[in-house]
């Protein structure tokens, strides 16, 4: 079995894939996101590095 590394990220945000619509035409992603109050809303993501299961998460999660 071979593997090629083609990047490396570390400390980074990941999401699941499967929490993941289709990329608009800017590339980014929505994503459902639970408030502190446990409400459902929607986020904007874009995506950097991915494989097979997660993707991290660059921009449109903010946590405090």
């Amino acid at each position: 079995m071979v593997t090629i590394i083609s990047g490396q990220a570390e400390n980074v945000t990941l999401v699941a894939w499967s929490a993941l619509t289709e990329a608009d035409a800017q590339s980014r992603y929505r994503v459902q996101v639970r408030t502190p109050t446990g409400e459902l809303t929607e986020r904007l993501v874009t995506i950097g590095l991915a494989g097979k299961i997660k993707a991290q998460v660059l921009d449109g999660l903010c946590f405090r």
